[in-house]
């Protein structure tokens, strides 16, 4: 039986390490994180985290929106794109982030962006147009 806390491989001889330890508040935290020497780093980082108080569990961190990831996409393909596009591109995003900017990246759906695309045709934007919004 392994003790609580340290660092473990899972599933046995598969070479994939686990980080187990529990943060400020007593619950506990399990991360893969691949090779045993980033683990073993992961595992001495976190613990120095913990005893600081700067720890912030893994999954409770601030989501982030549909806006955010929308303008890093849009800033990394700047470089790839000629500027006409792009100013295009800026455009479509500020027609969609009234109406998705705020909303977690985890909490999009098909039925969410459906719906707003339905209407964007129910404003009077042709078929092809609400397409180049996609």
């Amino acid at each position: 039986m392994r003790q609580r806390g340290g660092i473990f491989e899972r599933p046995p001889k598969s070479g994939v390490y686990w980080i187990d330890y529990r943060g400020h508040d007593g619950r506990r935290h399990r991360e893969k994180v691949g090779r045993r020497s980033d683990a073993t780093e992961a595992y001495s980082r976190r613990l120095k985290e913990v005893s600081e108080g700067q720890f912030i569990a893994p999954r409770s961190g601030r989501a982030l929106t549909f806006g955010e990831l929308a303008k890093a996409a849009l800033e990394h393909k700047r470089i790839r794109l000629a500027a006409l596009s792009y100013e295009t591109d800026i455009g479509r995003l500020k027609k969609l982030l009234p109406e998705l900017g705020a909303v977690p990246a985890a909490e999009l759906s098909p039925e969410l962006i459906e719906n707003v695309f339905a209407g964007m045709r129910n404003e009077g934007l042709s078929g092809s147009t609400v397409n180049r919004y996609r």
